[in-house]
């Protein structure tokens, strides 16, 4: 997955072609509580949820 410090370094045009929940859950990692596998399972339950509404 992309870290926040390689988000940072976008320029507004890539970020515009990125997943806003992957760029909120990188910020998001390493707050506490917050670690590579709850973003994963994160990730996952979102990706489940857009399969289901389509």
């Amino acid at each position: 997955m992309t870290t926040w410090q390689q988000f940072a370094r976008m320029s507004n045009e890539e970020l515009s072609l990125r997943n806003v929940a992957e760029v909120n859950l990188a910020c998001a990692e390493g707050l506490p509580g917050v670690d590579a596998s709850v973003v994963n399972r994160s990730l996952q339950s979102l990706e489940e949820a857009v399969k289901r509404t389509r």
